[in-house]
């Protein structure tokens, strides 16, 4: 499995292993405390994944 979930490692980072099945909830909750502005709370909910995703990336 080298390289499956690090590129030219063998371990595996617990983060990426963890992290995904906790964004369903937390977005969840993000929507239900932002009730007012849905609009603008999922915009920066996006925007906060994708730039973990792009941090994850490189």
């Amino acid at each position: 499995m080298k390289g499956w979930f690090i590129t030219g490692s063998d371990s595996c980072s617990p983060s990426r292993v963890t992290a995904p099945p906790i964004v369903p909830p937390l977005q969840m909750q993000v929507m239900e405390a932002a009730a007012d502005a849905d609009h603008l709370a999922s915009a920066k909910n996006i925007g906060a994944f994708n730039l973990r995703n792009a941090i994850a990336a490189h």
